[in-house]
């Protein structure tokens, strides 16, 4: 699949899963599973609870998606 294919959202993490998945709810009330991009796993970056992240979605599956970033608080 071509990069410029997949589609880019925000979401809210609600629940972080074992072995580095996150259930993220989008602003449609669509939930998902998110897992963390490689760059960000070798940052030991640290999603909370409740926090806005860019999520990356294949149009084949939406119901996984890669976190791509976690949106700093307004």
């Amino acid at each position: 699949m071509h990069p410029d294919e997949s589609i880019h959202v925000d979401g809210t993490v609600t629940e972080a899963l074992p072995q580095g998945l996150f259930r993220v709810v989008l602003s449609n009330g669509h939930v998902l599973v998110g897992h963390l991009a490689k760059a960000l796993k070798a940052a030991a970056l640290q999603v909370p609870t409740g926090s806005v992240v860019e999520l990356e979605l294949s149009p084949c599956d939406l119901s996984r998606g890669r976190i791509l970033g976690v949106k700093p608080k307004a």
